[in-house]
């Protein structure tokens, strides 16, 4: 699992339901796509900040939440102005999942929150209310009480704190249900990428530079080859091999949008066979040599 650079903490978000950080950002930094098996939620309290959703370019405004589910392929892009966010990661366990049932709960974003990519949080409103009693008591990083260089860890979650930020996050689920922007729905198990795959996905998403063949990844799930295909296919919705090429092409986006690197250089972290072979890919997935997408980003930026 990754975490942004601009804060440090030393914390297994498996041993712990849920997660929750206040901090500041004012350098500037952003943090390459990823994905993670855990629900994110963030609250631009104040500044702008902007991130990718599945390569969806997204400005968040001051008093903005955002909401990012499980699996879904995401980054945080530079700062435009210093931000306060505050960080919440929750487990799909703390929603009543158990190994032992078919149906699983899922949330998913709904109304503006879907449509926008992001919900404004009114002034005084029942969903602020919520956010700024978690600001309140959640540990802090690049503030007065704790300086950048400190490291968060599981110590600085006492048992009244774990508890208290429990209750708030169902707290804030339910009244972005209440308004619409979140929508609770039960699937199979097995019929959703949450079931079986996920732990192919999280790797698939998250070893861009050492991903495994489809042979490899047929052994991993402990299938024949064609039954690997098939099923990757017809319940994650693409190929395998066209998963890969995604993720592989967005990470080389975010290299060429956030480092100097040389397009052979990047094919080269990526494990491409030849830089030739990179910009046909690239290509493909993006409609763009990695030369030409660098320099149209380079254009655009602020």
């Amino acid at each position: 699992m990754y975490y942004e650079e601009n804060y440090q903490w030393n914390i297994d978000i498996t041993t712990m339901d849920a997660v929750s950080v206040f901090y500041m950002t004012s350098d500037g930094t952003g943090f390459p796509s990823h994905s993670h098996s855990f629900y994110e939620i963030r609250y631009n309290r104040n500044g702008q900040h902007e991130i990718t959703l599945n390569d969806q370019h997204i400005f968040l405004p001051k008093g903005s939440l955002t909401f990012i589910s499980p699996l879904t392929i995401h980054s945080f892009c530079k700062e435009l102005l210093p931000a306060d966010l505050l960080q919440i990661q929750f487990l799909p366990k703390i929603l009543g999942v158990s190994h032992l049932a078919q149906m699983i709960p899922v949330i998913s974003p709904s109304g503006d929150l879907a449509k926008n990519g992001y919900l404004p949080v009114p002034e005084g409103s029942p969903l602020q209310e919520i956010l700024n009693s978690m600001i309140s008591y959640v540990p802090r990083i690049g503030l007065a009480e704790r300086p950048s260089n400190q490291v968060i860890t599981a110590e600085d979650f006492s048992p009244m704190i774990r508890f208290q930020q429990c209750t708030d996050i169902f707290r804030l689920l339910s009244q972005l249900i209440r308004e619409n922007q979140l929508k609770l729905g039960y699937v199979d198990r097995k019929s959703t990428m949450y079931g079986e795959f996920q732990q192919l996905l999280e790797y698939i998403l998250n070893h861009t530079d050492n991903e495994m063949s489809t042979r490899e990844a047929a052994d991993f799930m402990h299938m024949s080859y064609y039954d690997f295909s098939r099923n990757f296919t017809k319940k994650c919705g693409v190929s395998y091999i066209r998963m890969v090429n995604r993720v592989k092409v967005q990470r080389a986006k975010d290299l060429l949008n956030s480092t100097d690197l040389s397009v052979t250089d990047i094919a080269s972290i990526l494990n491409y066979s030849s830089v030739s072979y990179f910009n046909q890919v690239f290509r493909k997935y993006s409609g763009f040599s990695p030369l030409a997408y660098r320099e149209l980003e380079d254009r655009h930026s602020p």
